[in-house]
């Protein structure tokens, strides 16, 4: 049995949540306000990274078990939704199969623990 985490925004407050998978209810681990200059800078990333650019699905054919993750962010002016299965997005949304993640998820991860005071979001 795998660990699940969450990022969500309730108002203008971060939870951080966790939860054994499958089918357990989460636990609020962690509560945070974001400034505006973590926000923006967390902006900032994901236009340099151009996720607006990446594919709903990435999933690597042939692998039944390992990681999976789900990124959805909403903007006034952009949205993403995307996912996958061993596969992960390189900058652009090309997919990458690496078992380790790609460089531009990685920057992503390491934009997201920034933005939640050091939070890590992938297990150790």
């Amino acid at each position: 049995m795998g660990m699940q985490r969450s990022i969500e925004l309730d108002g203008s407050e971060i939870k951080i949540c966790e939860s054994t998978v499958p089918m357990s209810l989460a636990s609020v681990i962690s509560r945070m306000t974001p400034t505006h200059s973590q926000w923006r800078n967390f902006r900032v990333t994901l236009d340099n990274l151009r996720v607006w650019e990446w594919r709903p699905k990435y999933e690597e054919p042939g692998v039944l078990d390992g990681a999976s993750w789900r990124f959805i962010v909403t903007y006034a002016d952009r949205q993403i939704e995307s996912g996958g299965v061993n596969c992960y997005p390189s900058h652009g949304g090309t997919p990458d199969p690496s078992a380790s993640g790609s460089t531009a998820f990685e920057i992503l991860c390491d934009a997201v623990s920034e933005l939640t005071d050091g939070f890590a979001i992938t297990e150790p």
